[in-house]
């Protein structure tokens, strides 16, 4: 029999970001990247009405969140998320995912200023849980940095292909 590892995103984060690991997750990932279109993702230009906002809208220009997300259907929030892969057990807990048409958002909040490369993977680990669970995931996430006032940082995910060949390397 198989034995299984049980494998949280905290742990991974950190296995691939120790010294003797993160020059070679970081090339894998500037490898992939040179190969790649770096795509930027623009809200779209809405016109709001002028009418008096509600406390749910005050709620949503003090918190600075993008239209996409207001317009999401959120998923999950604070959600255990699990899934199996080679001999692997994966586990995540995810802050926000919503739902925008047939694509899923993540969102995680952090108390830094910028978005960090853990906090990308992260989120791609997280998204890969997702994706081996059947869901159709947006290649980009947001990190809420609440540091000194929040905003909304948008950052690249890695492909499912990547994260594959990363998680094999544990």
């Amino acid at each position: 029999m198989t034995k299984v590892y049980h494998v949280s995103a905290s742990l991974f984060v950190r296995w691939a970001t120790q010294r003797s690991t993160k020059h070679r997750v970081i090339g894998l990932i500037e490898h992939y990247a040179h190969h790649q279109a770096v795509l930027k993702y623009q809200l779209p230009n809405l016109t709001i009405p002028q009418v008096p906002p509600s406390d749910k809208e005050h709620w949503f220009e003090d918190e600075g969140m993008p239209v996409e997300l207001r317009q999401a259907k959120i998923e999950k929030s604070e959600s255990e998320i699990t899934c199996r892969f080679s001999d692997f057990l994966l586990l995540g807990r995810v802050d926000q995912f919503y739902l925008l048409g047939s694509a899923g958002i993540l969102v995680d909040t952090k108390s830094h200023a910028k978005p960090t490369i853990e906090d990308q993977l992260q989120l791609s680990f997280y998204a890969f849980i997702l994706e081996q669970n059947g869901y159709k995931i947006a290649d980009y996430a947001y990190v809420r940095c609440a540091n000194i006032g929040i905003s909304y940082q948008v950052i690249d995910l890695l492909p499912s292909e990547l994260m594959k060949e990363i998680i094999e390397l544990m």
